[in-house]
């Protein structure tokens, strides 16, 4: 049974007649380089994306704790009731405590005492802020940072930041955190 169609191959311009279905050996050696190149190419994008996500992590390493612990100490800093700060140095850095009416336990404005200090918990330093009521119950003690290192208070007087407290009106504390050495300045509303 014959359906009454019949491929015929037939000569042409474009046909050379012959019938070679294969790829030589220098069109795979052409693909073969062709698809290094390009897989090089990908590569070497991904390494340098990966490249640059990792310096931006290692850069932006504690920002984000650095940000809230600055604002914190700045508002209680500038709510400060009195110019009475007290700074004692310990064996993990300075400790240093104030009335202000940032209160967090309260959740509003009502004056309470604060006292920033480092402690060491299970082999770490972590620098802590514990409030504490008029009458020296302690309200709430709050874990800001683990693994610091040094946490120092500097007062503004003379145009220079000294140890001594002359003056609070300006407060700077400086630690360092994630191997970098961070500072907050702050003042009180005057």
């Amino acid at each position: 049974m014959s359906t009454g169609f019949r491929l015929k191959r037939t000569e042409g311009p474009l046909s050379t007649g012959t019938t070679n279905k294969g790829l030589t050996l220098i069109e795979v050696l052409i693909a073969l380089a062709i698809t290094g190149i390009v897989i090089t190419g990908l590569y070497s994008a991904f390494a340098t994306t990966i490249d640059v996500e990792d310096g931006l992590k290692k850069r932006t390493e504690g920002l984000r704790e650095y940000l809230v612990f600055s604002e914190l100490l700045r508002s209680d800093i500038r709510t400060m009731l009195d110019r009475g700060v007290k700074v004692e140095t310990g064996f993990y850095g300075d400790e240093m405590s104030f009335q202000t009416t940032n209160s967090l336990y309260y959740a509003f404005s009502r004056p309470v005492r604060v006292r920033y200090f480092v402690r060491e918990v299970d082999g770490k330093e972590v620098l802590f802020r514990e409030e504490t009521d008029s009458e020296g119950s302690e309200l709430m003690r709050l874990r800001l940072f683990e693994d610091i290192e040094g946490f120092e208070v500097y007062f503004y007087a003379d145009h220079r930041w000294k140890k001594e407290p002359r003056s609070d009106d300006f407060i700077r504390v400086v630690y360092t955190y994630m191997g970098r050495k961070w500072s907050v300045t702050a003042g009180r509303l005057i």
